[in-house]
C-alpha cells in the first residue's frame, strides 16, 4: 500500500509557519509512523509542492486532464492532497488515523 502526500512547500513540519496546522501535521506523521509498524507493507512518499512553481507530475496530470475537481482548483488551501494507492483520501487537511485505518480496512 502507498500513501504519497503532497504539501506546500511552507506547509508542515519542516515549515512551521502555522503553528496549529504543524501540530495537525506533527500528529498525521506520528500515526503514519504507527501505522506503519503495524502494516508492513505500507511505504510512504512525501512530495514537497511549491504551488507558484513547478508541480509534480502527478498533480500537473490530475490538473490537466481534469481528472479530480479537488486538484483542479489547487491552491495552498487545498494542501495537503493525501493520496492512498493512486486514489485521494483527504484534500486540504491531513487524515486522522481513523480515516487512515478505515481505507485500509476496506481495500484489504
Amino acid at each position: 500500500m502507498r500513501i504519497e502526500i503532497f504539501e506546500s512547500m511552507n506547509y508542515g513540519i519542516q515549515g512551521l509557519t502555522d503553528t496549529s496546522k504543524d501540530m495537525k501535521a506533527s500528529k498525521f506523521y506520528q500515526d503514519l509512523n504507527m501505522l506503519k509498524s503495524q502494516y508492513n507493507d505500507i511505504e510512504v512518499l512525501t512530495y514537497k509542492v511549491d504551488v507558484y512553481g513547478a508541480r509534480p507530475k502527478k498533480i500537473d496530470f490530475l490538473i490537466n486532464t481534469g481528472g479530480n475537481k479537488l486538484v483542479k482548483e489547487m491552491s495552498n488551501k487545498k494542501l495537503p492532497i493525501i493520496f492512498i494507492n493512486d486514489e485521494i483520501i483527504k484534500c486540504g487537511e491531513y487524515p486522522n488515523i481513523e480515516e487512515i485505518k478505515a481505507y485500509i480496512q476496506a481495500s484489504n
